[in-house]
């Protein structure tokens, strides 16, 4: 038997040893995990039930606010540029 076994074997338990110890960890703790998830899920909920009614200013703006005809003129003559 050559050297490479002698490390390849204990990696390949250690790792194997590893992932089952985690999922047995993970199923342990599986309720502590759900209670946290539904804990989150509760507060997502109540935080959009409680904005749900905001009402926006149309003049404020929320998104992209450039003028497109612009941004496509000027991305239109780089393209042009760069075929030159």
């Amino acid at each position: 038997v050559d050297g490479s076994l002698i490390v390849l074997v204990p990696a390949a338990v250690i790792g194997f040893l590893g992932f089952v110890l985690s999922i047995v960890v993970a199923v342990q703790s599986s309720d502590l995990i759900v209670d946290s998830l539904n804990s989150v899920a509760d507060d997502i909920a109540q935080t959009a039930f409680e904005n749900s009614n905001k009402v926006y200013d149309e003049s404020v703006c929320r998104g992209l606010c450039s003028s497109q005809d612009q941004d496509l003129n000027n991305l239109r003559s780089f393209m042009e540029g760069l075929r030159k």
